[in-house]
């Protein structure tokens, strides 16, 4: 609980002692008060909008594509809660802003943009959306386009479960 407090509230010298302790930086931590989705350190630090503990988790080798119990990633994390530095950190370190939550086949852009309906105030995520929005696909409803983001998120799934395996089993020998 002491290390899911210290990357919620950015405390590096909790969060590096931890991970020189070599500790699992995959681990899930059930956000409490919030949901029980068990977000990975990276996943909560992102939404927290804590950037350097962002920076430190992707140096050292955290996993920018993990979802929580959702199916949402780090990214989308971020961009729901209009953490422009770490949606920045995270595009730079691999994450892909075309992935689509299982739950709801949204984008980090959707999340974002959700958040901003009708909240023209809310000048984070404005800069969010103006980031994602070029690198995302246009959502323009045509039935091509839906069909290749479903291909392209079967390959994904597909290729997120062979290098999930593949760090089982180098880790079992």
């Amino acid at each position: 609980e002491e290390f899911h407090e210290a990357v919620k509230t950015g405390n590096m010298a909790v969060v590096g002692a931890w991970l020189n302790g070599k500790g699992d930086i995959e681990q899930r931590f059930p956000t409490k008060g919030l949901n029980a989705w068990n977000e990975t350190p990276l996943n909560l630090a992102s939404m927290w909008g804590q950037a350097q503990v962002v920076n430190l988790l992707i140096k050292a080798g955290a996993d920018v594509h993990a979802v929580n119990y959702s199916g949402f990633d780090s990214l989308m994390l971020a961009a729901m809660n209009g953490r422009i530095e770490c949606c920045q950190l995270l595009v730079n370190a691999g994450a892909n802003p075309a992935f689509e939550s299982e739950l709801n086949r949204r984008t980090a852009l959707d999340h974002c943009k959700i958040q901003m309906m009708g909240r023209p105030d809310r000048v984070e995520h404005k800069a969010v959306a103006d980031f994602l929005e070029p690198l995302t696909p246009s959502d323009i409803g045509e039935t091509a386009y839906y069909a290749q983001r479903k291909v392209d998120r079967e390959r994904e799934v597909a290729e997120r479960a062979a290098a999930e395996a593949a760090k089982k089993n180098a880790a079992a020998a």
